[in-house]
């Protein structure tokens, strides 16, 4: 099922799954977060609440559980480009505490690419305004080195 994340480019506008076991997008995953994303232009956004079993300080969100939707959603870029690859690094600054019981959006774009090396740019914001900002490097990878 991986493999067939790089098949099409999703059209603008479309939903984007990964696979339905996945911990931060899969629906099927009853430990999981659930996030929706879809394609708008070049960006990947996907929206979430957190609920009490995401909570880290009071009423907030673990900083964790953010990194884990920002890989994800840097994740659905990959798809966009049709590159299999794996994360080299991934950085957060988290610039105000993260809310949970609202709904949240994530996005990422691809910034630039020189070789195997992507590296793709991160926002997230609540009532548009931004609580956290990423930046990750991506090494591409041949398709068949994905496991089944």
């Amino acid at each position: 099922m991986k493999r067939r994340l790089f098949d099409d480019v999703p059209a603008d506008g479309a939903t984007m799954e990964h696979y339905p076991d996945c911990i931060v997008s899969g629906l099927a995953n009853p430990m999981g977060i659930a996030i929706t994303c879809h394609r708008e232009g070049d960006d990947a956004v996907a929206t979430v609440s957190f609920g009490a079993a995401f909570e880290g300080a009071p009423g907030r969100a673990h900083g964790g559980i953010v990194a884990a939707v920002f890989d994800d959603v840097m994740g659905f870029v990959l798809s966009m480009v049709r590159t299999p690859a794996f994360t080299g690094r991934l950085a957060v600054s988290y610039l105000a505490p993260t809310p949970i019981g609202t709904e949240l959006e994530f996005r990422a774009r691809l910034r630039d690419r020189d070789g195997r090396k992507l590296w793709i740019d991160g926002e997230a914001t609540c009532d548009g305004q931004r609580f956290a900002e990423s930046e990750g490097l991506f090494i591409s990878v041949p398709l068949d080195r994905l496991s089944t």
